[in-house]
């Protein structure tokens, strides 16, 4: 990998990274998911998160530079967040807020809370 925890999609096409089984999520609410990669859209100004939900689903999650990238640069591949989406007017759904975790062995999946 990079220095940084975020690749570029140079980097990306080098190693022969594979993101087609990763969807978008329509559902708001709150997710547990594990960071997979993150990565770099060179023109838009977008983070990519790639992650994978408790529930198995593969996601990609676009976080935009107004949005400070939700914390996501400070984090790691491997590391758990609690991931807010929202419903917009228009009906689209998108990353609201994020909150790292600690994984505890013994809880139960959802529903969370954002302290």
């Amino acid at each position: 990998m990079s220095k940084s925890n975020v690749i570029g999609c140079d980097e990306m096409r080098e190693r022969n990274i594979d993101t087609s089984c990763y969807g978008y999520n329509r559902d708001p609410g709150i997710h547990k998911a594990v960071i997979d990669l993150m990565a770099e859209a060179r023109k838009v100004g977008t983070l990519r998160v790639f992650l994978t939900f408790s529930d198995g689903r593969k996601i990609i999650a676009p976080v935009y530079r107004w949005q400070k990238d939700l914390g996501f640069r400070q984090r790691q591949p491997g590391d758990t967040v609690l991931i807010e989406y929202e419903r917009l007017d228009d009906g689209r759904v998108f990353p609201k807020s994020a909150e790292s975790v600690k994984d505890d062995p013994g809880e139960e999946d959802g529903p969370y809370e954002i302290p």
